[in-house]
């Protein structure tokens, strides 16, 4: 698995959970990842503090990062490398389904069942 990975599902779901976000909302937010545990792949490395951000996240949290100590590492935005998530939902109003713009993912929703 992808460190990445772990970063780009957990925060849109927290984006949900936590703020509220509508999904499209959610999957399109800014990302940061962090590299501080052991990679999947040999040699397995670790980066303690290493947290790369999409070049749009806002200053001000770039900022806050960077005091609390991360070693910080700047992607283009809305980078491929940050991840694609998709979503799909129901609920008792219908379906929704959000594709990551960063990856070539689609989403549609057909007839309901």
């Amino acid at each position: 698995m992808n460190r990445s990975n772990i970063n780009n599902l957990t925060m849109p779901l927290l984006g949900m959970l936590d703020l509220g976000q509508a999904p499209r909302v959610a999957v399109e937010a800014h990302r940061v990842a962090s590299y501080a545990y052991p990679g999947s792949f040999a040699p397995h490395d670790v980066h303690p503090n290493k947290v790369l951000y999409e070049a749009d996240l806002p200053k001000q949290q770039t900022e806050d990062l960077r005091a609390r100590g991360h070693d910080l590492e700047e992607w283009p935005a809305r980078t491929w490398m940050a991840g694609g998530t998709c979503i799909a939902l129901r609920d008792g109003s219908g379906m929704d389904a959000v594709a990551d713009p960063r990856r070539a993912g689609t989403a549609n929703i057909g007839a309901k069942p």
